[in-house]
């Protein structure tokens, strides 16, 4: 029963035992020094104060910038409760992309009685760019405050107190240019919903944890402020005119610093969107996230990458220990540290995430994302035709 202990090893089953035992390591430091700053990050936050982040008279001003284009219903969810958000200071812009369904009339009666709403009404686009830049950036140029928050026509903020958490680090510190919000999928059902939550708590712990360090290296754009001087002062997004791609990832990775950048994390902060409709559509923004990845420094791939390969190469070096006979007993025991520290990370982060299921998939989720993504970066490396644009809700 225990002669697995007395295992001779030969000289392939040493090399492959000490390069599983690697990428152990690596794997759990990789947990406690990276994804670990996320929760000594929420230890020392606490529970923020609202009465004790700013006084009315030091509250600046800040307008948020919506592009809708046949959105109506969207909008007769989302729009009042962004019109009576509890904050002193705010206008919130509408930019209308030449709507054929009822958009214009239901702007038209909510600007009759919310004098903080403005709306901008778009003809035809005849240019060469791509829409949702180049009206992004009409309604950034059209605010009034020196602080534009961008937010999606399908987001929601769950509490009135959304703008006043968005607009803290502000508030507190006004050598602060970027601040990055968090926008998360409704719950559903199912084993997509499993899958998605997954991908979307992985996604928010690599994007609160380097930009805690200091490398903020994109951004959702569903859920953000920018100074609006210094975003103009930095050509704002017109390079980015003719991308069919809604995401900041561009002007993100490449204007934020430790120094200029703050992340806003508590669950009164987020925004929501509708639950994926179908896996297909998961797949579809997914394949749009990584080509709009591809813009990003090699530094910001690298890091990316380091988790998910570092991963793999040890699931691949125990599959060749236990075909050369390597006992299966050490093989278990390494598993089970490996999911161990990987559950509890996941469970953590999910419940200050506000997702508090599917903790226990998480290293299931893992392997299938192997071979989900590396489909994904299939389609990307063979993408060469211009396609319809992406839409991300």
């Amino acid at each position: 029963m225990l002669d697995f202990l007395y295992y001779r090893f030969t000289s392939l089953s040493l090399i492959l035992a000490v390069f599983v035992g690697g990428m152990l390591v690596f794997q759990l430091l990789y947990y406690f020094i990276v994804y670990g700053k996320i929760l000594f990050y929420f230890k020392q936050k606490g529970k923020q104060n609202l009465n004790a982040t700013s006084t009315e008279q030091t509250q600046q001003g800040v307008s948020v910038i919506i592009v809708v284009s046949n959105n109506g219903e969207a909008l007769r969810d989302s729009l009042i409760q962004v019109l009576e958000q509890d904050y002193p200071l705010f206008e919130v812009v509408v930019v209308n992309e030449n709507s054929s369904d009822d958009t214009e009339f239901i702007l038209y009666v909510l600007q009759a009685n919310y004098p903080n709403l403005t709306v901008i009404n778009l003809g035809k686009n005849d240019n060469k760019f791509e829409r949702y830049k180049f009206s992004l950036s009409i309604g950034i140029r059209s605010a009034k405050y020196e602080n534009v928050l961008l937010m999606n026509v399908s987001c929601l903020p769950k509490t009135y107190n959304w703008l006043t958490y968005m607009m803290s680090p502000v508030n507190e510190n006004s050598n602060k240019k970027i601040i990055t919000g968090i926008s998360l999928r409704e719950q559903s059902k199912g084993l997509p919903n499993i899958l998605e939550k997954y991908d979307e708590t992985t996604t928010y712990m690599n994007l609160i944890s380097y930009t805690l360090y200091g490398n903020a290296y994109t951004s959702n754009g569903m859920n953000m402020i920018y100074n609006k001087q210094w975003l103009l002062n930095k050509q704002g997004f017109i390079s980015q005119y003719a991308i069919s791609c809604n995401q900041e990832d561009f002007f993100v990775h490449k204007n934020a610093n430790k120094k200029n950048t703050a992340i806003v994390c508590n669950k009164d902060s987020f925004l929501y969107l509708p639950a994926y409709n179908s896996f297909v559509t998961f797949f579809r923004v997914k394949f749009a996230t990584s080509l709009s990845h591809k813009m990003l420094a090699f530094k910001d791939k690298l890091l990316l990458s380091l988790n998910p390969i570092t991963s793999f190469l040890y699931y691949i070096g125990i599959v060749l220990l236990l075909f050369f006979g390597f006992p299966w007993q050490y093989i278990t025991i390494s598993v089970v540290v490996k999911w161990i520290v990987q559950i509890i990370f996941y469970k953590k982060c999910m419940a200050k995430l506000d997702m508090r299921k599917n903790w226990l998939f998480a290293p299931l989720c893992e392997i299938f994302f192997f071979f989900f993504n590396f489909i994904i970066r299939l389609k990307v490396l063979f993408y060469h035709k211009r396609e319809k644009k992406i839409k991300w809700d």
